[in-house]
C-alpha cells in the first residue's frame, strides 16, 4: 500500500521528470530505492557514500541526517533452536536479506561546490559551444559502433531500420538530440507500442537532461490519461523499474565513452600530459609547479631551507675542488710519461 502512494506521486509531470534526472545522476540503485530517497530527500539530485565524498575531498555538513536505502545481507539461516541449518552436502545455509541502511548523503547536504561532481562532458565553460556538439557527436558514433550506422542524408528516407540516418539542417542540438533518441529506440524491446513509446521519449529526456540539453518540451501527457483511464498504480510499477534499469545501463555504457572523448590528455605521452597541466595551471592565473631548473624564488626560506641550501653548496664547492685536484693528477701523469 505504501509502494502504490509512492507511485501515485510520481504519476505528477514535474515529480516524474525529477525522480527521471535522478535516476540518471544515480545509477547504481534500484527504482525502489530511488524512490525511497526521494521520499526522505525531496530536492535530492546526486548521493553518495560518505567515504565516496571523503575521496573526492568533501565532507557532510554538520547534523546532516544520511539517507537510508535498502542494502543486501546475507545471513546464516537457523532453526528454532538456533542451531546453524546446513544443505545436504555440509554447507551452511544463506539468504540474502535487504535492511535499511543510513549511508548515503546528497550533494546539497555537503561542502561541496557542485565541481566535484561535474563530469567533463558536462563542465559549465563547454555547455552549448559547437566543440562540445562535435565531441558529442563523435562519441555516439562509438558508443553506436557495430551496430548502428550515423550518416546525413538530405531527406528522411532510412535504408535501413537498423541504422540511425540524420538528414541535414536540423542544427546541432537537434542532431544530438535524434541521434540519442533513435538510439534509444533501438535499446527498448517492449512490445507493446503504447509502451514502448512512453519508454523511448521518458529515457531520451532522461539522457537530454543527463547531457543538459534542452529537454523541457517533454509533457508525457500518458501519465494523465492512465490516471484519468482509472490505471492502479501497479500497472505502472513494471514499465517504471525497466525503463529505469534500462536508462542506467545506457548511461553506464555512454558516460565512460564520453569522458574519454572529452579528456584532452587521452593519446598523449607523459611529456604532453604535464605540458597540458602547466597551460591549465597558467590560464586560471595559479603558478606553474617549479621544477628543478626553474629560477628559486625571492621569498625568504624557513631557517630549515637554508641550512639544507647551506650544506648542499659546500657538497658542491667539495666536489669542485676533488675534480679539480684530479685533473692535476692526470696533467703530472701524463708529463711523466711523457719524459
Amino acid at each position: 500500500m505504501e509502494n502504490e502512494k509512492e507511485l501515485l506521486g510520481i504519476l505528477e509531470v514535474s515529480a516524474f521528470k525529477h525522480y527521471l534526472r535522478f535516476a540518471a545522476e544515480n545509477m547504481r540503485y534500484s527504482e525502489v530505492n530511488l524512490q525511497r530517497l526521494l521520499k526522505q530527500f525531496p530536492t535530492a539530485t546526486k548521493v553518495l557514500t560518505l567515504e565516496e565524498w571523503q575521496k573526492l575531498g568533501v565532507l557532510p555538513k554538520k547534523k546532516s541526517r544520511a539517507l537510508e536505502v535498502l542494502v543486501p545481507r546475507k545471513i546464516v539461516k537457523r532453526d528454532a533452536a538456533h542451531q546453524l541449518l546446513t544443505t545436504e552436502d555440509g554447507e551452511r545455509m544463506i539468504e540474502t536479506q535487504f535492511v535499511l541502511s543510513p549511508c548515503l548523503f546528497d550533494v546539497s547536504q555537503t561542502n561541496a561546490s557542485n565541481k566535484e561532481c561535474i563530469p567533463l562532458f558536462n563542465q559549465p565553460e563547454c555547455l552549448g559551444t559547437p566543440l562540445r556538439y562535435a565531441k558529442l557527436f563523435v562519441g555516439l558514433r562509438v558508443f553506436s559502433a557495430g551496430k548502428v550506422a550515423i550518416d546525413f542524408l538530405k531527406s528522411e528516407t532510412l535504408p535501413d531500420e537498423k541504422q540511425v540516418w540524420v538528414p541535414q539542417g536540423l542544427g546541432a542540438e537537434a542532431t544530438i538530440k535524434k541521434i540519442l533518441r533513435d538510439l534509444v529506440a533501438l535499446e527498448v524491446d517492449t512490445m507493446n507500442e503504447e509502451i514502448r513509446d512512453f519508454e523511448v521519449r521518458t529515457i531520451s529526456y532522461a539522457l537530454f537532461a543527463h547531457l543538459k540539453l534542452s529537454c523541457e518540451e517533454e509533457s508525457f501527457p500518458e501519465l494523465a490519461l492512465w490516471e484519468k483511464a482509472g490505471k492502479t498504480p501497479s500497472f505502472f510499477e513494471f514499465p517504471l523499474s525497466h525503463l529505469t534499469s534500462l536508462l542506467q545501463q545506457i548511461i553506464q555504457r555512454l558516460d565512460p565513452i564520453l569522458e574519454a572523448t572529452f579528456d584532452p590528455t587521452v593519446g598523449k605521452n607523459p611529456f604532453e600530459r604535464r605540458l597540458m597541466a602547466v597551460q591549465k595551471t597558467r590560464r586560471r592565473g595559479q603558478a606553474p609547479p617549479i621544477s628543478e631548473h626553474s629560477i628559486v624564488p625571492t621569498s625568504p626560506e624557513p631557517p630549515e631551507n637554508l641550512v639544507v641550501q647551506a650544506m648542499n653548496r659546500r657538497m658542491q664547492a667539495g666536489n669542485a675542488t676533488r675534480k679539480a685536484r684530479s685533473q692535476v693528477m692526470r696533467k703530472e701523469r701524463k708529463a711523466e710519461n711523457d719524459e
